[in-house]
């Protein structure tokens, strides 16, 4: 759904998160993720405005608005001194999705 919202995380921030877990020597359960909620609509949207695509909008408000919204909590993985390094938008650049 394109309201929806989620914690969309670049592979290389994923990598660094488990490589700082590993050097710690902690063990648990680690929430990997920006904890910034990003909405589907907005990825749509960068993606197409750099491929040269008009979004036709009313598609998306005649789809049902039910919106659910998921991103974690990576309190206890900032706290390992970890940090993502990687916004949406630099993500998709070094992605080369444009």
């Amino acid at each position: 759904k394109p309201f929806d919202a989620r914690d969309y995380i670049f592979v290389d921030d994923v990598s660094s998160a488990i490589i700082c877990i590993l050097k710690k020597g902690k063990q648990g359960i680690y929430n990997i993720g920006s904890s910034i909620p990003v909405l589907n609509y907005n990825i749509i949207n960068i993606i197409y405005s750099k491929v040269g695509i008009k979004l036709n909008y009313k598609n998306f408000f005649n789809q049902d608005l039910n919106v659910s919204s998921f991103w974690s909590n990576s309190n206890k993985l900032l706290k390992l001194g970890w940090i993502p390094n990687y916004s949406i938008l630099d993500g998709l650049k070094k992605f080369r999705i444009f």
